[in-house]
């Protein structure tokens, strides 16, 4: 409980449902889930980590900077310039 806002385990108990959490000193609780884990990491990101590094530029570029809402200026970054750029003109 202590690594989640108060909020959601209200929201959780609202909805009669029961967070999942290890118990205090144990670390085997979430043994299965960390195993999954580890082998998607091995399994998959690992052996594709080459076609991340080519990909990332490009997402970086085509989607986070352009069309992806920035949620400070609640527009994508290259629409806030376009705007910014009429007003200042």
């Amino acid at each position: 409980m202590q690594y989640a806002p108060r909020g959601y385990w209200e929201r959780l108990a609202e909805a009669g449902l029961r967070g999942s959490t290890s118990r205090t000193g144990n670390p085997y609780d979430n043994a299965k889930v960390e195993s999954s884990m580890k082998t998607l990491k091995h399994e998959e990101v690992h052996l594709h980590l080459q076609d991340l590094t080519e990909r990332l530029p490009r997402f970086l570029e085509e989607v986070y900077d352009r069309i992806r809402l920035y949620s400070a200026l609640g527009l994508p970054p290259e629409e806030y310039e376009a705007l910014h750029a009429q007003s200042a003109a």
